[in-house]
């Protein structure tokens, strides 16, 4: 039998001309960006380089080695898969999550083994004897050169104050006589900084320059100012010796080179100007401190970002020597001698390298706390999915001090589903082997079920299987934005940190990102959209048991309390008005109010807490409650408010316990435009979890998910629907 894709050995072979005029350049190298990963290299039959690492790039002097006219380039791959597993009998077994163990011995890119991480989770294998654990060539370049710049190091530093330094750092690869130039262009093209004649003959050389505040446009995130990007450029000239020329030519060389002599090598680069710090303030009144991203100014900005690998949190879950109050060991005669990599090697590279500030690992803690401390740090929340898989309605209670992971999986498009069932109608149904072989993640079928089952009556038909995971996946990350990021009464943004472990897909595959393998955004796509507008609203409900007295458990009294709150990621306070209005769905009850709001700068900041309106105090655990929907809005006068208005809608959960009104009573209304690319929706009642769709090609949608009540009619924009029919689901349809 024929070994595997990734246990075979692989070459790639390639011919290219070099002209006599090319061999006289005194220097002639050959550069690999990346080879992956175990390569022998030969050159016209001599062998020029071996590698093992994919990450480094290589350079080699091939002067001596090239021939005028065609010459001949062989690379030869060992299998990483077999290399590593023969590094591996060398060395003792090291602890790992998932994957190959392996692995751990080869620098290589490790989902290749197929590592559940970030954006690549559900990386397929191909067969048992096929894994990812391919080879692969980066950009291979001949360079033909006297002198170049080898490294453009080039820092800024904002102080407090807005004035900026402003220095750069020439590296060259010989020490030979000519010039280097550099200059600073303004994003309209002027220049704000030159030097010139800066003499390459020691090797190096470094400009600096300092500015006040006001000179230079500084860089802010989206939603807080202007991004502009400014352009280094420099370059690297020959000296001319003028007296070597006849004095026919010598006014034209002074003229064109300005005394300079031929440009050998330019380098370019984009940069902007920020203020950018790391703040871990102490907290007055609770334990710990709460750790925020500053921008420009001081200001605490909300990010999102992509989280490392949690190499700490394994440590602790396999109980590896880890004292977290340790920072002067080397690490390496321990059993977690990686250790050593992220606390004292990466540190030293960091910091020798850049001013980037350095985190040792996400999760950590950091001050003698493990990672799953809630005070401290960042923290990777699972518990939602994974570990003791929590209701999503609680994660308010689930927030750390800096969210950096979380998430929920959703089914993709059901025309995503029905490309990889080829077909097959037979497969056509959620645990079918097919849909099974499309999601890699370790326990799905029953996670999935579980929070369907918890909060959803649902069916097993395709198609409405997929809505309701993704209208689950929706709501929960909806939800995680909503109370992670703006619990009310914050002074500031409670949790400013959320990024999502995955945004799209890598193949066609149920998984936690927002976007497909085909780029079709799923239902949760945009209510993460809603949530990270500038200014939102936010609701909470939740129930109070209050008993007569501390002996009696007989004499209680349970109030639904409702908390509403708004955020406002802008550097101005929002003045706004809040209208609320509840509805109740088993009757034609309804109740309106409203109050005048201001809305904090870039805070959340509390606009109501009280009764619900309309639900009655019970006395009883047998007593129903009253099926009550709330729709809050913020309207202000001046449109900034997109469109005048934000609303948040919110029921009762689990929503599988409500009795929706029967769909004939509702009155929902789908009117297409008279250009076909639009929907007005209207209602009666109110309706949770709208997701429009047509038959045959996909149409780009402006909106999903959507909760519609009464009075509020919602258009959404609809490119390529060319006036077609639209099919509607929602919870209470009667599909489930």
């Amino acid at each position: 039998m024929l070994p595997g894709v990734g246990e075979s050995e692989w070459a790639f072979k390639s011919s290219f001309i070099v002209t006599s005029e090319e061999l006289n350049s005194s220097k002639v190298d050959l550069v690999f960006d990346s080879l992956d990963t175990f390569a022998k290299i030969e050159l016209n039959g001599r062998r020029i380089l071996e590698t093992s690492n994919q990450f480094v790039s290589h350079r080699v002097a091939v002067k001596d080695t090239l021939k005028a006219g065609q010459n001949e380039l062989v690379l030869t791959f060992e299998s990483a898969f077999l290399k590593g597993r023969d590094i591996e009998k060398q060395h003792d077994k090291l602890s790992l999550w998932n994957g190959d163990s392996s692995r751990l011995h080869v620098r290589k890119a490790q989902y290749k083994y197929v590592l559940s991480l970030n954006r690549l989770w559900s990386t397929p294998q191909l067969t048992r004897n096929a894994l990812k654990v391919t080879a692969g060539i980066g950009p291979i370049s001949l360079q033909f050169y006297k002198n170049r710049i080898v490294d453009l190091d080039v820092r800024s530093d904002v102080s407090e104050a807005r004035d900026v330094k402003l220095s750069a750092k020439f590296t060259f690869s010989e020490k030979a006589p000519g010039f280097a130039s550099f200059a600073l262009k303004a994003p309209d093209g002027s220049i704000k900084a030159s030097a010139t004649k800066i003499p390459s003959d020691v090797g190096h050389a470094n400009v600096a320059f300092e500015f006040e505040a006001g000179k230079l446009d500084l860089w802010y995130p989206v939603g807080y100012g202007k991004q502009p990007l400014y352009t280094v450029e420099t370059e690297l000239s020959d000296e001319v010796s003028v007296h070597t020329v006849s004095a026919k030519y010598s006014l034209f060389i002074r003229l064109v080179f300005g005394q300079n002599g031929e440009v050998l090598d330019t380098k370019t680069l984009r940069i902007a100007f920020r203020r950018a710090r790391v703040v871990q303030d102490k907290l007055v009144d609770q334990e710990g401190r709460k750790q925020r991203g500053y921008g420009i100014e001081n200001i605490p900005v909300f990010m999102i970002s992509t989280p490392r690998l949690a190499d700490y949190q394994l440590a602790e879950s396999l109980n590896l020597e880890l004292d977290y109050d340790d920072e002067t060991s080397d690490f390496r005669d321990t059993n977690f001698p990686a250790r050593h990599i992220y606390e004292r090697t990466l540190p030293e590279i960091v910091h020798k390298l850049s001013d980037i500030y350095y985190h040792r690992g996400s999760p950590y803690s950091g001050q003698g706390k493990p990672t799953t401390d809630k005070t401290l740090g960042d923290l990777h929340q699972w518990n939602v999915w994974h570990g003791s898989q929590e209701p999503w309605h609680n994660w308010d209670i689930l927030a750390g001090r800096f969210v950096s992971e979380f998430g929920m999986e959703g089914y993709p498009n059901i025309r995503t589903v029905d490309y990889w069932l080829g077909g097959d109608k037979s497969e056509r149904f959620p645990q079918s082997r097919t849909n099974n072989n499309h999601n890699k993640a370790s326990g799905f079928e029953r996670r999935l079920e579980l929070y369907l089952v918890e909060n959803f009556k649902h069916s097993f038909e395709m198609e409405s299987y997929v809505y309701y995971t993704q209208i689950m996946q929706a709501e929960t990350l909806a939800s995680a934005y909503r109370k992670l990021n703006a619990s009310s009464a914050q002074p500031l943004l409670s949790c400013p940190f959320l990024p999502f472990p995955q945004i799209n897909d890598c193949w066609p595959v149920t998984s936690w990102a927002i976007v497909d393998y085909f780029l079709r955004p799923k239902p949760a796509f945009f209510t993460v959209a809603r949530e990270l507008r500038p200014f939102t609203v936010g609701m909470t409900r939740k129930e109070h048991k209050t008993f007569a007295d501390d002996r009696s458990m007989d004499k209680f009294t349970i109030e639904t309390r409702l908390e509403i709150w708004g955020t406002n990621s802008s550097l101005t306070e929002k003045k706004a008005t809040l209208e609320v209005a509840s509805f109740d769905l088993d009757s034609e009850r309804r109740d309106k109010w409203s109050k005048e709001v201001v809305l904090a700068q870039n805070a959340s900041t509390e606009l109501f807490k009280g009764q619900l309106h309309g639900q009655p105090i019970r006395t009883k655990l047998s007593e129903v409650p009253k099926v009550i929907v709330v729709s809050a809005r913020l309207i202000d006068e001046d449109g900034e408010l997109e469109t005048n208005l934000i609303a948040m809608h919110h029921r009762p959960e689990p929503f599988k316990f409500i009795r929706f009104p029967p769909v004939k009573d509702l009155g929902l209304k789908a009117i297409i435009s008279a250009d076909g690319e639009s929907v007005t929706l209207s209602t009666n009642k109110p309706i949770k979890g709208i997701v429009l769709d047509v038959e045959g090609d996909d149409v780009k949608w402006s909106d999903q998910a959507i909760d519609l009540v009464p009075d509020d009619p919602q258009t959404i924009r609809a490119v390529g629907l060319n006036g077609r029919e639209v099919k509607l689901r929602y919870l209470g349809d009667g599909s489930a």
